[in-house]
Order: C-alpha cells, then structure tokens, then sequence
C-alpha cells in the first residue's frame, strides 16, 4: 500500500485499504484500536478536496470490528480529514519542515501522536525519530490471541437484534432505522427514567414522546414485541445499565446540536453532567469537606464497588450513550448495529473516544463546561434553572468554582486512565 503520489488516494483505494488494514490487524492480534493510515505527500487544499477526503471515506465507510480510522499527516491535512469526521486521531509529520502543510498551521485537535525530530546516531547506531504524546487516546501495547476477543454484553446486543428483526418482518407499516432505534430506546428506559417519583417530570420534559396518532400505533407494536424479548430492561444491571444508556442516547438525539468543546449543551444534562451533580450531592450529604473532596472523589467515582452517584457502570453508560446517539444521527444504522460496534472496542477506549469528541481530549474543555452549567449564563438566564440543578444533586447548594473544578478534573482523570479498582 504506497502513499506518496496523488494517485494512491481515491475511494476505490481507501476501500482496499481499509479491508487489507483490518484483515492484518487481526492476523497479527491487534485489539480493537486506532489504525493509522499515512498521506506521505504534500497535498494541496485542492488535491484534500478531489483526493485525499473521498480516500478517508471510504476508510471510513468501510472500517471494520471495532478498528478506528486515524491519520498520519502534515498538520493540515489531519486537520481537514478530522474536521469532516473522517478520522479519530491524528499522528502528525512535524518532521516534515519542508511540506506546505506544515507552515503556518496549527496542529490539530485531536493529535495523539506529534513526530517533530530526529535524534542523529541514537546509542551509537541509528537514527530515531523523536514523538510527544498527547494521552488523548491509549496507544496499543499488546497483542490478543485467537478466540480472546469476544463481544462485550453480547446478550444485550442478541436480545435488542432479536427485536429488530421480529419488528421488521411482523410490522405492518414500514419503519425506518432510527424510528425503530428509538422505539426500542423509550422502552428500555422505564420506568427509571420515565415513571420514578421523585424525577419523572423532569425526564417527561426533558426526553418527550411523541403522540402523533400515526406513530402510537406502531410504537405500542413493538413495545409488545420488546416485552416479550427483554420483560424487564433491569434484568441486566449486574453487569451494564441498559435503562441508563437508553436515557442518554435519548437525551442526546433530543437535544442534539453541534458540538461546542467549552460551554454547556442541553444534551449533556441527561448524561455526565447529571452523575457528576449526583456525587457532588453525595459528597454534601457525606458531609466531605472541601480539602477531602478531590482525593473522596478520586476514590468514588467510576468505582465498581461503592455506589457514589456516579459508578463505574454510571460512567460507562454516559460514554456509550453519548457514542451511539453520535452514530445513531450521522448513519442510518440499528441500534444492534450501533451497540455492537461501541462493545467490541475497549472500555478505556470509548472513554478516551468520548473525551476526545466531547471535550478535544482536554482537561481544560471539561473544567470549562461543568463551569459553565454551575457558575455561568444559564442559571441567571432560564427560570428555574437553579432549582432543577439543586433538585438532580439533592443537595442545598451547587459546588464553587473550586469545587467545581475538583469534580471536573477527577471526571477526565476517570475518562483517561484505567481502572484498578475491582
């Protein structure tokens, strides 16, 4: 596979290119990771346009098993494939001094890997190229032996295809994908986050269903079939929260905008944003003063074995949610679909995908969002914004900006790192 003329980019050569890459990778035992796949040229603005975008797409269209697209460029051309969402992670050529790609432009947004020197005769007998690491996303450190690879949650994703498939072949109307996704969706989230006492107001305004007669006929329909394949959708909560997952992918399909990497967005509220306020008022009620937060924190949340708020299963259905609303909206997938893909990767890797698509990867990004929520505009601009914050944290007050900034750097140490808690 070359690629150091124009012509070894097209949508035919980025189709080869992504079967051959994944077929290897599992030759050879690379888990499900970043695949990063090289322009060793100096394209032009034109030439990314006729080129170099239609070659990442169809990486991208036809990446498979869990593999993720990334991009080995100058700083331009990563920048331009990762803005049209064509690419996860960049490794860039700063090395590259000469490339008009590299002047003048700043490096993008999500690099993982910056290649800048070289050092000359390292220990007396090769030269070795020098590369910073950004801990955006985990690089790959080992290799799996056949049959280790195995589905995460596997009976979640047989039993919600078993649905999908009953619905499409017995219903009498035609439904489309995402309809049916979301269908599924507004079952699996009750009645926890629909019909509980205490919030369900506030999930009924937040996340609300349609009415509209042409679609209650079908919905009752499939909510028939979904009983008669999951009876209850907490029967899973050993090992994942499905009623959790299912209420922030609908949160963020409700409330979907694009994506600002410093500032509050109404999606966020029915995901992380609501858990990091839930353990801020578990800290209250534990009576945590402000020198233990942090360390009470870092103890607590994402933990599998103390209920804080915002456990480990808390956490990861926040990520996955936020994941498969992603895709749910940009591709005409089920849900089955969707849900296999966000399994097969790691879980240290769908975090450090989720902060990377929420906050650019940057601890920066998260302190300033939650800031925003619990110290900025809203509060003083929506009536009785103040009181809904109060009421999900159960709390008689909101943190402060120290406080606030305690809870956000413990959140993306937790979306960053792996965890040794059992």
């Amino acid at each position: 596979m070359y690629s150091t003329k124009l012509n070894h980019f097209s949508y035919s050569e980025g189709k080869s290119h992504a079967l051959e890459a994944v077929k290897h990778a599992k030759r050879l035992g690379v888990p499900k990771t970043v695949i990063y796949f090289t322009v060793d040229y100096d394209a032009t603005d034109p030439e990314i346009d006729s080129n170099i975008i239609p070659y990442f797409k169809a990486l991208k269209d036809n990446i498979r098993d869990g593999y993720l697209v990334g991009i080995y460029a100058s700083r331009n051309i990563c920048s331009r494939i990762i803005h049209h969402g064509l690419a996860e992670a960049a490794f860039v050529s700063d090395m590259s001094t000469g490339y008009s790609g590299n002047l003048g432009f700043s490096i993008p947004d999500k690099w993982v890997f910056d290649q800048f020197t070289e050092i000359t005769g390292y220990r007396g007998r090769w030269d070795l190229d020098r590369v910073a690491y950004s801990g955006k996303f985990p690089a790959c450190s080992l290799v799996v032996h056949n049959g280790q690879s195995k589905f995460q949650h596997d009976d979640i994703i047989n039993a919600i295809s078993q649905i999908e498939k009953i619905a499409i072949k017995k219903l009498k109307d035609p439904i489309k994908n995402q309809q049916l996704s979301k269908f599924i969706l507004e079952y699996l989230r009750k009645p926890e986050y629909w019909a509980k006492e205490n919030t369900a107001l506030m999930w009924q305004v937040y996340t609300p269903e349609s009415y509209d007669s042409s679609e209650v006929i079908l919905k009752e329909e499939v909510n028939r079939i979904c009983k008669s394949i999951i009876p209850d959708p907490g029967q899973f909560k050993t090992t994942y929260d499905l009623e959790h997952f299912a209420a922030t992918v609908l949160g963020n399909i409700c409330h979907f905008d694009s994506v600002s990497y410093d500032y509050f967005m109404f999606a966020d509220l029915g995901g992380w944003i609501l858990d990091l306020l839930q353990i801020w008022g578990n800290s209250q009620k534990e009576g945590i003063q402000k020198q233990y937060l942090q360390n009470w924190l870092s103890v607590c949340l994402g933990s599998r074995s103390i209920e804080s708020g915002f456990d480990y299963k808390d956490l990861m259905s926040d990520v996955d949610g936020y994941l498969a609303a992603m895709m749910l909206h940009d591709k005409n997938a089920l849900l089955s679909e969707v849900l296999r893909y966000i399994f097969s990767l790691a879980p240290l890797n769908r975090r450090s995908l989720f902060c990377l698509n929420r906050f650019k990867g940057e601890r920066k990004c998260v302190e300033s969002v939650f800031d925003s929520l619990v110290n900025g505009l809203p509060r003083n601009e929506i009536p009785f914004f103040d009181a809904i914050l109060l009421r999900a944290s159960a709390s008689n007050r909101l943190p402060d900006e120290s406080e606030s900034k305690y809870l956000s750097d413990v959140l993306f140490h937790a979306l960053t790192h792996d965890f040794i808690d059992g």
